[in-house]
């Protein structure tokens, strides 16, 4: 071989030994810096299918939050403290043989007429929410005092307030955080590799949800994870209570997804998420007695991060 091209093959290997030292392991670990401030954008959907002796029982509803979050102190542990509050809450129910309900917290009377007024209470109120390093939820601080408060002011008292802790209780809370990061699996990762994760978050329907995740791409920065698992109704939740009727659920689904997440902090970029729920609802005492009704029901959770 001449000299100009041992020459070459020397600087392409050389070339090629630089690109891989320069491409950092993949962990997805949480690394953010105290003082780092950034928004979301989050948005709640449920769609209940479901009838009654050929009368239409259907309900739909949606929920936006915007939320800001605050990095206080990072421990040298991994443990980080993130201060959050929401900024800006609508919510719009259709609710059988009640009608259509809706809220706004940025309308200049607080949307004083809706029956979801009181949440106007929990606009900008801080509270705080613990991550470890692999950025998994490790406590949330505030949050039920807070929503103690908004509680008491609602009109309709505990049906709402029940309805209500889907949306925005502490374990609502914690489904947020945990569709935003908590992706580090503690060790190196890579294009195709999985893992699974068990929620069985409680308050308002109680579901049991296996999540199964794969890498599908990493390209600038950037970590394509696609989600996929089953959910179904937690039988040992019990029923729940309202206007002397007892509803009990049999339900279960596929969950499907695609969460982008930002490789620098280990916080999601972009996170969609949806459960496709079959089964049926039993309500007890009713004057006709114990009724089954065939539903089906839809759950979604988007987030979108806004600024930062």
């Amino acid at each position: 071989m001449n000299s100009p091209l041992k020459v070459l093959f020397f600087l392409f290997a050389i070339l090629s030994l630089t690109a891989c030292s320069t491409t950092k392991p993949l962990t997805m670990d949480l690394s953010l810096e105290k003082g780092a401030a950034f928004d979301y954008a989050i948005t709640s959907t449920n769609d209940l299918g479901m009838s009654l002796m050929g009368q239409d029982l259907s309900s739909t509803g949606q929920s936006n939050q915007d939320i800001s979050f605050l990095v206080k102190d990072v421990q040298p542990t991994g443990l980080t403290q993130v201060d959050f509050k929401v900024t800006r809450m609508t919510m719009d129910q259709t609710v059988p043989m009640v009608g259509d309900m809706s809220f706004d917290s940025s309308k200049e009377d607080g949307d004083s007429k809706s029956p979801f007024a009181g949440l106007g209470g929990m606009i900008g109120k801080t509270m705080q929410v613990n991550f470890d390093r692999k950025g998994k939820v490790a406590s949330i601080e505030g949050a039920d005092i807070i929503m103690k408060e908004v509680f008491e002011k609602l009109k309709g008292g505990a049906q709402v307030s029940q309805f209500l802790d889907n949306y925005i209780g502490e374990e609502s809370f914690k489904n947020i955080f945990s569709n935003l990061t908590g992706y580090s699996q503690g060790k190196p990762l890579k294009v195709g590799d999985t893992w699974n994760k068990s929620v069985s978050p409680k308050g308002g329907m109680s579901l049991v949800s296996e999540y199964n995740y794969t890498i599908r791409e990493r390209k600038d920065g950037k970590v394509t994870i696609d989600v996929s698992g089953q959910a179904k109704s937690d039988p040992d939740a019990e029923p729940i209570e309202t206007q002397g009727m007892k509803i009990s659920y049999k339900m279960e689904g596929p969950i499907s997804g695609v969460v982008v997440v930002d490789e620098k902090t280990g916080w999601a970029i972009t996170s969609d998420i949806e459960q496709n729920l079959d089964g049926e609802l039993i309500m007890g005492g009713t004057p006709m007695g114990d009724m089954n009704l065939d539903a089906k029901l839809k759950i979604g959770v988007s987030a979108k991060r806004i600024s930062e």
